[in-house]
């Protein structure tokens, strides 16, 4: 005879049929009474518990078995047993978990026990980790693991009935999966006008945090601090994106902060592009007056030009900031030498000039043609040198071209063989030589001019008069003068006597002289 959990079994072993009483008792009270009738030689007789409130570990349970043969032959046995605990078993064990960060975790653990059933046990859930608390009573997980719980940890459940227990051990392992949080503090999103040494003042939050760097350039140089402060040495003046970088020891990399500031310490810089210096144009035609502003910030540029002495703003535009072109388009009427300049001021009131300014002259050309029998001569002249009758009819020209390395009167720039000596200036109400469009006290008589006179003669005897005729015309803005004679042609540009008609007349009255005196003596 031998017992089972909740049961007791008896062996029959004879070799007639038999009947068996099976009797369940603890203490002395029945629990069960099984009865077995014909049953043949080497049967198990089992008889199951349904009373369970009394099958309880503690309990004694004594089995008396009293079989009959068809003989009538009786044997009876007994047996007794104190009840013991059986432990809990786990019933859905794990291997590995793998989750990331903030990634959620759940586990429901089950057990089997029949004292549990039974409802005498009470099973109690553990674990050895302080990363999550299991359910003691379901045995139910829940976590969400942090950045800073990265690692791979064994984890041990235990369940109990607070006698036995039974225990689970598996694999968790955390990753971080989060980028490094980075804000960036200082330099902000402004200007800077006092200092071009910028501070980079950075907060990089990320408990496996590794390293940190910055770039002024979209990362093409890079420059490693301590993520926490490093200071940006002699910027130019300009606008910056500064971008910052940090990584963490599981390769996790954040790259994408970045804030645009601007350097401007310096007034603008001002380059004068059209049109060139000592540039020349014609009166009444279109000129674009160009000129590049280089600043960090935003800029109004002004246009101006000086005639006669007088700077006059001629117009006004708006350059964005850094590189722009400032483009003005004006149409000079007035002939004579001008200057023009820009002048631009930035944003926070810092102004300046072209660094020299630039030159160029406005005329008007005139072609002037004389024609005699044998010669045609063409001419071009500008207008703006002045010219004209005055002081007795004497007839006045530009003054004598030389090259002395001096800029004389309509010269301009270099030494270009102008008139040689300049006259005295002054404001007579008259435009005098360079005086263009009004009188602005230019120089005041125009120089005189020696003149040379090309004689070409035919003579047909010894006596030979030569009669000149000539005509003069003159202008204020343009001289055309024709001469004519008889056998002379002679092309001027005064009204004086020819030298060499001159001195031919002389030459002739001295040899007409002589031979009186000859022929007077041989008489």
């Amino acid at each position: 005879m031998e017992f089972q959990h909740k049961s007791g079994t008896y062996n029959t072993s004879d070799g007639d049929n038999m009947n068996a009483t099976f009797t369940l008792y603890n203490g002395s009270n029945v629990i069960k009474t099984c009865v077995f009738n014909n049953k043949t030689n080497g049967t198990t007789l089992n008889c199951g518990m349904s009373n369970t409130s009394l099958w309880v570990k503690g309990n004694t349970i004594n089995c008396t078995v009293t079989a009959t043969d068809n003989n009538s032959q009786r044997s009876t046995g007994s047996a007794t047993k104190n009840v013991s605990n059986l432990a809990p078993e786990i019933t859905t064990e794990q291997t590995t978990v793998n989750r990331n960060n903030s990634q959620a975790y759940t586990y429901d653990y089950n057990a089997s026990d029949p004292d549990e059933v039974d409802g005498v046990d009470t099973l109690t859930w553990s674990d050895n980790t302080t990363l999550f608390d299991i359910n003691t009573s379901t045995g139910e997980i829940t976590d969400t693991p942090t950045e800073a719980e990265a690692g791979t940890y064994s984890i041990l459940i235990t369940v109990s009935d607070g006698t036995a227990q039974d225990t689970d051990t598996f694999t968790y392992s955390i990753t971080d999966a989060t980028k490094p949080r980075v804000s960036i503090n200082t330099p902000t999103a402004s200007t800077y006008t006092l200092t071009n040494n910028i501070t980079l003042n950075t907060t990089v939050t990320d408990p496996n945090r590794d390293k940190c760097w910055y770039s002024t350039n979209n990362f093409t140089t890079i420059i490693s601090y301590d993520c926490s402060e490093a200071v940006i040495y002699n910027l130019s003046d300009g606008s910056y994106t500064l971008r910052v970088g940090a990584n963490d020891t599981y390769g996790n990399i954040n790259n994408t902060e970045s804030v645009t500031f601007t350097v401007d310490l310096l007034a603008p810089n001002i380059t004068l592009i059209n049109p060139i210096d000592n540039a020349s144009f014609q009166a009444n035609n279109s000129v674009p007056f160009n000129c590049r502003i280089v600043d960090a910030s935003a800029c109004i540029v002004r246009f101006y030009w000086d005639y006669c002495g007088n700077w006059t703003l001629n117009g006004t535009s708006n350059v964005s900031a850094g590189s722009g072109i400032a483009s003005f388009t004006r149409t000079p009427t007035a002939e004579g030498n001008y200057t023009w300049n820009c002048w631009a001021n930035d944003t926070y009131g810092r102004e300046s000039w072209g660094d020299s300014n630039y030159t160029f002259t406005v005329v008007t050309t005139t072609t002037v043609t004389t024609t005699t029998s044998s010669t045609t001569t063409t001419q071009k002249k500008s207008r703006g040198s002045g010219g004209g009758s005055r002081s007795g009819g004497v007839s006045y020209q530009k003054g004598e071209s030389c090259f002395d390395g001096l800029r004389n009167q309509n010269e301009t720039g270099v030494d270009c063989g102008g008139p040689c000596k300049p006259c005295v200036s002054c404001s007579d109400g008259i435009q005098n030589q360079g005086e263009d469009g009004i009188d602005c006290g230019g120089p005041c008589e125009p120089c005189e001019t020696k003149t040379t006179t090309t004689t070409s003669s035919t003579t047909t005897s010894t006596s030979t008069t030569t009669t000149t005729k000539e005509k003069v015309t003159t202008t204020t803005r343009a001289t055309t003068t024709t001469r004519l004679k008889e056998t002379t042609t002679t092309t001027q540009s005064t009204g004086t006597v020819p030298l060499g008609v001159t001195t031919l007349a002389v030459a002739i009255i001295l040899l007409f002289g002589l031979f009186l005196v000859l022929l007077k003596r041989y008489r």
